[in-house]
């Protein structure tokens, strides 16, 4: 099995790395008014951190039609935020693309309040000022195609207005909460098809909506005459139009809401002229792992690959190559910023404002070579047949990495309401808790509190110190969605697994040694060998390796193991460890408080563990830990060991391995 999960990561990390080449969002524009800026580590700044990471933990959320948006923190250092998916784009591009735009965003715009951010899949913003359900139409992003049109252009131009006129209406119809997202293809020559597509953001009302859109279809004569695509962006709407299908037609087709009943007629043209033509946790992982070979898969991964590789040789002869400049303008108003770029993502564009100085297309939005073009055209096959794929391999190994359930605790002293602002604050906490599990710098231990008193909110989590980024990541972000499952209004909750622990409050529980809460395992079986040596063995094995763990250096991981020989055959196996966050005294305090425990929970068995919410031991007659890792992470000993106290009358003795799940547990309070 172990040989088996090792070649299903081997092939899932070859598909993913093509996956995330394929899957980066489409860069556009940004926009960053030096109006106002913050400080760094301000307040501001923390309630953005908080904003981003709400906005990347919810991206792929099914019940949200790739649209969220929160708020964090309180005037005048409130922060409001939101993201936009295009209508057509799966749940896994939508969260790679506003992952890497929360990212993104703050090395283009580093110290602004206000931002927004473009790519070709998604959208970004946030503001100290609540854009919530406004149409915003400051700011205006003009994109057009370098070609001109030249068959029957005032027909054309005709047909987009008329389409993009008639799609909008169906897209602001939509239901409260639905995408008011459309698209149509409609015939322009005999052999070519116009495509176009809107989309507002869900938010708006219908008539707010029919607003914005007309607002931008206004600007047409501005930005796209007399060329083959083009699309107008506000804030809140935007609309794209092309002579070749650029959007997913099946994905679309299941997004768009059913035409209205009756269609308004368009209003009259507004002068624009466009023309043209030419192209553009179940045991059936283990099944599935069992009955198909990862050989088959590595071949049906290498057939696609040559498949497709044939079919990118064949798509050259067929991509359009188009040089392209970019000129930059002085806009009409000082928040109206006009920029024309090119809507065709695989070729170069020309971009226009209104006082003309042009410098080459380069720089932070890049030149599109040649080359580019042929991969951006063969993409969307290839991330097809390596999705399929990936999501075999990553269902054994998601179902592999799921956590081991201990204990919760969910006190019913303090409750809160649905929809209040603690339930707000908590949900920010908890979006950041799981969005920071992987970090490289944290040493898997991470707290962050949200909000102001009365409704402020604590919050951490702790990952075994022997555990790698990624399990410590699936394991706080099954917890996070977990606790709230076993504790859904209580304001103080702590929940433990074999892989971590997570809990919040609303009182302050960083760097302060908390022993309320008592979790007791035990092996339900006895050893029978020298008990009395082996009880000794425990608690002055313990006591070392705490002593060692509570003399970390300050924000290294308090954590420790040891291996020390049982009998001839038989060995020890121990580890504690303590939240970094506490002193060498606090993390010393919590553990012998632990150790004193021992006679409660473990007397005469062969493995056991007391587990409070600052610190934890357990020792075992197995292996039961990473010793490679643990190596790596534990402290080195200190000069001096203490000594261990006087035996606190527990005995425990025997030999043989447990399952964790046929363990004893008791909740002490």
């Amino acid at each position: 099995m172990v040989s088996l999960k090792f070649s299903i990561i081997l092939l899932s990390l070859l598909s993913l790395a093509i996956i995330t080449q394929a899957q980066d969002p489409t860069f556009l524009y940004n926009y960053c008014p030096n109006t106002a800026t913050y400080t760094r580590n301000s307040t501001y700044q923390a309630n953005l951190n908080l904003v981003l990471s709400s906005l990347s933990s919810n991206a792929t959320r099914n019940n949200i039609n790739g649209f969220y948006n929160v708020s964090a923190g309180q005037a005048p250092d409130v922060v409001y935020g939101m993201f936009l998916c295009r209508g057509d784009v799966s749940n896994s591009v939508c969260r790679n693309c506003v992952n890497f735009a929360t990212k993104d965003v703050l090395e283009k715009c580093p110290i602004e309040k206000l931002a927004m951010i473009w790519y070709d899949e998604c959208e970004l913003r946030y503001s100290n000022r609540n854009f919530f359900s406004a149409v915003d139409q400051d700011f205006t992003l003009f994109m057009t195609s370098p070609n001109n049109v030249t068959v029957d252009p005032d027909n054309f131009n005709q047909l987009v207005e008329t389409t993009l006129n008639n799609i909008s209406t169906r897209a602001a119809s939509a239901a409260s909460g639905a995408k008011k997202f459309a698209v149509q293809q409609a015939n322009y020559t005999g052999v070519q098809k116009l495509y176009s597509l809107v989309q507002c953001t869900p938010d708006l009302s219908t008539s707010d909506c029919s607003r914005c859109l007309e607002g931008a279809i206004s600007k047409l004569g501005n930005c796209c005459n007399r060329r083959q695509g083009g699309r107008v962006i506000f804030p809140s709407c935007n609309f794209r139009y092309e002579v070749y299908e650029f959007y997913n037609a099946t994905a679309a087709v299941e997004a768009v809401p059913a035409p209205p009943p009756a269609t308004p007629s368009p209003p009259p043209s507004s002068g624009s002229k466009t023309s043209g033509k030419g192209k553009g946790g179940v045991s059936t992982g283990l099944i599935i792992a069992i009955v198909i070979p990862v050989a088959v898969s590595l071949v049906l991964f290498f057939l696609g690959f040559c498949f497709l590789s044939r079919r990118a040789k064949n798509n050259r002869y067929t991509a359009e190559e188009n040089d392209g400049k970019k000129h930059r303008e002085s806009p009409p108003s000082a928040r109206n910023a006009i920029t024309d770029q090119g809507s065709i993502p695989s070729k170069e564009f020309f971009a226009d404002q209104s006082k003309s100085k042009s410098v080459p297309y380069s720089g932070d939005e890049g030149s599109i070579t040649e080359q580019e073009n042929l991969i951006t055209t063969t993409m969307d096959s290839l991330k097809l047949s390596t999705i399929l794929l990936s999501l075999l391999s990553l269902a054994i190994i998601t179902q592999a990495q799921d956590p081991t359930s201990l204990s919760q605790y969910c006190p019913q002293t303090n409750t809160f309401t649905r929809n209040s602002t603690y339930q707000a604050n908590l949900n920010l906490l908890l979006s950041s808790l799981s969005s920071n599990s992987t970090r490289n710098n944290i040493n898997g231990f991470y707290n962050v509190s949200a909000g102001k008193d009365p409704d402020e909110v604590y919050g951490m989590f702790l990952c075994r110190g022997d555990v790698s980024n990624s399990v410590c990541g699936n394991c706080v972000n099954f917890a996070a969605k977990d606790v709230l499952e076993k504790c859904p209004n209580e304001t103080v909750a702590m929940i433990w697994y074999d892989e971590c622990v997570l809990r919040y409050s609303n009182r302050n529980i960083f760097s302060t040694v908390d022993q309320d809460a008592t979790v007791l395992l035990s092996s339900p079986n006895n050893v029978t060998a020298q008990p009395e040596s082996f009880n000794k063995l425990v608690e002055t094995t313990i006591y070392d390796i705490a002593a060692r763990a509570a003399s970390a250096p300050p924000g290294a991981k308090k954590f420790a193991v040891q291996q020390v020989n049982y009998t001839g055959v038989q060995k020890l196996y121990t580890l504690v460890q303590c939240t970094p966050d506490l002193s060498t005294a606090g993390c010393s305090r919590c553990l012998e408080g632990a150790i004193s425990k021992l006679g409660n929970c473990c007397d005469r068995k062969q493995g056991g563990r007391v587990i409070f919410a600052s610190c934890n031991f357990r020792y075992e007659l197995y292996e039961f830990y990473n010793a490679t890792a643990a190596a790596e992470a534990v402290p080195p000993p200190p000069p001096v060991a203490l000594s261990p106290p006087p035996a606190s009358g527990s005995k425990t003795s025997g030999k043989g391995k447990v399952d964790n799940a046929l363990f004893n547990c008791h909740v002490v309070l």
